[in-house]
């Protein structure tokens, strides 16, 4: 079997799905990547030969490339041409190569509509957090919430979709709108990449949607930094994680680290992108990469922005932690970790280092957050993401 796997670049986007590829690998199965240049050294090390994007003219009237679009019509229609050219060059990979069945992450809109015109089978995979009563669409959802927070989420997509298949000249939607969530997604396949424990997700979704479970991947192996050893041997130690989805975390990282070295416990934090560090407490240790996997043993709790994978990474350890949202999904994932009672959340506002260092507090001493994170660990024991995958994908091709 030949799987076209198309992906946004951004690590929270293909590292969930690096289990799974590597699973149809171990299956004797042809993995293929699409995406952006950035991407080509991991790749490489794992033997994955990779497609780079290709997009048409950027039409005047979206603006400049490399700006951000100016009103939500503009971010809707610049989203649309972004799906109409990814759809045309995947059609001309599928008319020009044999490929059994694409794999494709969710915001790559338009791999769906051209494995549809070419009648390959495909299937999409949901990487970030949303409420289930509205849109999985997270791009929309992000630039809605910056330009019309005050229009219904699920109004919103909901009259965009059709303009947007009108555009593709792909017809009207054949799903009924009661399914309108899962519009964007496959209807042969859908993955929900995550703990359902803590995603929360109630509502009943199509027969194709399925809620894998968590897919983790630390990233490619690399040494260790000689102060892991070290860590959680003496004082307690806590994990400060900021998100590659955002700059805008760095407060929550001075906050943290002063918090909890005043109470005497150690620190570490990891990165995730290269950025400026202001100057920390004496004794705060920092990692760009570190495996989290080989971290999270070591810890006691973590302060983190938010993000779905790192939450996730959190809960499937047993770690408790404290939730400082900053932008997208963050808020939502930070709602329902607290729905679920392994997180305490503080608000963009609230972070600094006298309510940090309380929610901390919290946090290493209330024995129900840490009871919640232990049930959420047992439970993830339960789901083989990768596996469960591979045998749909090789179903549908």
């Amino acid at each position: 079997m030949r799987v076209l796997w198309s992906f946004t670049a951004q690590q929270g986007c293909w590292y969930p799905a690096v289990g799974p590829v590597l699973a149809l690998r171990a299956r004797g199965h042809e993995v293929v990547a699409l995406s952006r240049a950035p991407v080509r050294p991991a790749m490489a090390a794992l033997g994955i030969p990779l497609l780079t994007d290709e997009l048409g003219p950027w039409p005047d009237e979206l603006g400049l490339l490399t700006g951000p679009p100016t009103s939500l019509d503009q971010a809707l229609r610049r989203r649309a041409h972004v799906a109409g050219c990814h759809r045309d060059h995947v059609a001309r990979l599928l008319a020009r190569e044999r490929f059994d069945v694409v794999l494709t992450d969710g915001f790559r809109l338009g791999a769906g509509f051209a494995a549809d015109g070419a009648g390959v089978p495909w299937a999409s995979y949901v990487h970030h957090q949303f409420d289930d009563r509205t849109s999985s669409e997270g791009i929309v959802q992000l630039w809605r919430d910056r330009f019309a927070p005050e229009r219904p989420l699920r109004d919103v997509f909901v009259e965009w979709w059709p303009a947007l298949r009108a555009a593709l000249g792909v017809g009207p939607e054949p799903r009924p709108r009661a399914d309108a969530t899962w519009w964007n997604q496959s209807p042969h396949a859908t993955f929900v990449l995550g703990l359902p424990e803590l995603l929360g997700h109630r509502q009943r979704a199509p027969a194709a949607v399925h809620h894998v479970g968590p897919s983790l991947w630390d990233g490619l192996p690399a040494a260790p930094p000689a102060w892991l050893a070290e860590l959680g041997a003496g004082p307690p130690a806590v994990l400060v994680a900021l998100s590659a989805g955002t700059l805008e975390d760095t407060a929550t990282l001075v906050a943290a680290a002063r918090a909890a070295r005043a109470r005497g416990l150690d620190v570490a934090a990891t990165l995730s992108i290269e950025r400026a560090v202001p100057a920390l407490p004496d004794g705060t240790r920092v990692a760009v990469a570190l495996a989290h996997g080989a971290l999270l043993p070591r810890v006691r709790a973590a302060v983190a922005t938010g993000g779905l994978g790192m939450v996730t990474r959190l809960a499937c350890a047993g770690v408790p932690a404290v939730l400082a949202p900053r932008v997208n999904d963050q808020f939502l994932v930070a709602e329902a970790a607290v729905a679920a009672g392994m997180a305490v959340r503080l608000l963009p506002a609230e972070v600094d280092e006298a309510r940090t260092g309380a929610a901390l507090d919290r946090v290493l001493t209330d024995g129900r957050l840490a009871a919640a994170a232990a049930r959420l660990r047992d439970a993830s024991a339960r789901y083989d993401a990768p596996a469960a995958i591979a045998g749909v994908l090789e179903a549908l091709a």
